[in-house]
């Protein structure tokens, strides 16, 4: 917990001009995501209040057009996207609904735990815009909070985990143990960090959290 907040001053208090940017914008809830810790807190008050785990990019942390690496610094909520219809809507990048996926399809990912190969958007996606010069290219590259397939790679029990030995499925785009562990070993894909750039997170806690947060709540990723 410390942690969280001893990087969240020194980067805050690193510039005069970061400093006025996070004043001039903080509302009573605050994100802030480590790349470190593959977490994100959520700050009411100036308390943690909960703490998601996340998918991040095994590029690093990275503020270029095409890097595929996570945006760093000062950004803002500008808007959330959802279907008032169902909470398994497979969104596209440039944010419009593509189809919905099908529950079963979910569950036997987590139940006999299979890694799908497109890590599709689901659910809800919270859009990123910048608040500093360094960063401003956040929305043209796309960058969400968002629901991910692989979210049952999300609880603790996974996270770090080095090689897989789950069974075999050819079905949906899912990636067969022998490959998996090809691919780590390769250093292909890392556990949990899946991403290309976005910030994944499990469906149930994408929801929970966008019933939380508001349109240009503050967003900061730090290392």
């Amino acid at each position: 917990m410390e942690k969280v907040f001893s990087q969240l001053n020194h980067y805050v208090n690193s510039t005069p001009q970061r400093l006025q940017t996070f004043q001039d914008q903080q509302t009573e809830r605050l994100l802030v995501a480590l790349y470190s810790t593959n977490q994100l807190y959520l700050i009411i008050d100036n308390t943690i209040s909960q703490i998601f785990n996340i998918s991040n990019s095994p590029k690093g942390i990275n503020n270029e057009l095409g890097s595929h690496g996570n945006p760093e610094w000062i950004m803002t909520i500008s808007d959330i996207v959802w279907d008032d219809q169902t909470d398994y809507s497979v969104f596209a990048r440039k944010q419009e609904k593509k189809w919905i996926i099908d529950q079963d399809f979910l569950d036997n990912l987590q139940t006999n735990h299979f890694f799908c190969k497109k890590s599709y958007m689901i659910s809800r996606l919270l859009i990123l815009n910048w608040l500093e010069p360094e960063n401003q290219n956040v929305y043209s590259r796309w960058i969400y909070l968002h629901g991910t397939v692989n979210g049952w790679l999300l609880n603790s029990e996974f996270m770090h985990q080095d090689v897989f030995s789950y069974p075999y499925s050819t079905q949906y785009n899912l990636i067969s143990a022998e490959a998996i562990n090809k691919m780590i070993k390769a250093d292909q894909i890392h556990i949990p960090r899946f991403s290309h750039g976005c910030f994944g997170m499990h469906k149930q806690d994408v929801i929970e959290l966008s019933n939380i947060v508001q349109k240009w709540d503050l967003f900061i990723s730090l290392r």
